[in-house]
């Protein structure tokens, strides 16, 4: 599946006028997506970690109300802020990133920023009411 992905990925880059970018109607899936997006850029690892330290944070802060809720408001902002990153990031690709991943559909940060930051919000909320329980 992955490397069907890939292969998708490749002709929709292949088929556009615009040799660093892709057509987001020759995407089929979301995990035909997933997979065919170059995890080993350093800005994407970094998004890993990032994202890895969110949740550790998560864990952490599990016990300790004022800290957790701002972790939460600061993770809220990100999601928030999701339209204007992407907006930068789709003029200023080539600063960071080898292709134009940054659609005006905004479905790339959506699913690798927006979508992490708000289960992470998720698992916060509920671990509250467990607490508070």
């Amino acid at each position: 599946m992955a490397e069907t992905g890939k292969v998708l990925f490749r002709e929709a880059w292949l088929q556009n006028n615009f040799p660093d970018s892709v057509r987001t109607d020759a995407i089929t899936g979301v995990w035909d997506f997933l997979n065919a997006i170059d995890w080993s850029e350093p800005w994407l690892i970094g998004l890993q970690v990032f994202h890895a330290f969110c949740f550790i944070l998560t864990f952490l802060t599990r016990k300790h109300i004022n800290l957790q809720c701002a972790h939460f408001c600061i993770l809220l902002l990100l999601a928030y802020s999701a339209q204007y990153i992407n907006e930068w990031a789709s003029t200023n690709y080539k600063l960071f990133s080898k292709l134009q991943y940054f659609d005006s559909s905004g479905l790339f940060i959506s699913l690798v920023l927006s979508l992490p930051l708000l289960l992470n919000c998720l698992i916060i909320v509920r671990v509250r009411k467990i607490f508070q329980d």
